[in-house]
């Protein structure tokens, strides 16, 4: 019995993938490099842009990171279609959300969260 191959994000992202990806979105694959760090992750850069092309949760996503690390975009897209995958980040943008929600819960405890919700619930905003 062979054991079956695992992918990093249950997919398997090729040199030819990335580049199809990254031809579709920035017009270019000019220095599109293969992580040595880690396996299916590839890198690209545009001036104070870095790019990322890896496998997530079923998808591929790509991500847009400024160098100096005061902000990102990230599209996820159906490994199959390389269609942009509105489901995936529907729930990344939940799962983002409730991430910061519960930070804010265990910052400053239930009860006076509970009563800011309250709070604006009443007030309509």
């Amino acid at each position: 019995m062979t054991k079956k191959e695992q992918h990093p994000g249950g997919v398997k992202l090729t040199a030819k993938t990335a580049r199809t990806l990254a031809m579709q979105e920035f017009g270019t694959a000019r220095g599109l490099t293969k992580s040595t760090s880690f396996v299916g992750v590839y890198f690209m850069e545009f001036g104070n842009l870095r790019i990322e092309i890896c496998a997530d949760t079923a998808c591929i996503v790509v991500r847009v990171v400024l160098s100096h690390g005061t902000g990102s975009s990230a599209k996820y897209f159906d490994p199959d279609t390389l269609q942009e995958n509105f489901k995936a980040i529907d729930k990344h943008r939940e799962d983002e959300d409730r991430a910061i929600i519960s930070d804010w819960v265990n910052l400053n405890g239930p009860e006076y969260c509970r009563k800011q919700v309250e709070e604006i619930w009443t007030r309509g905003g």
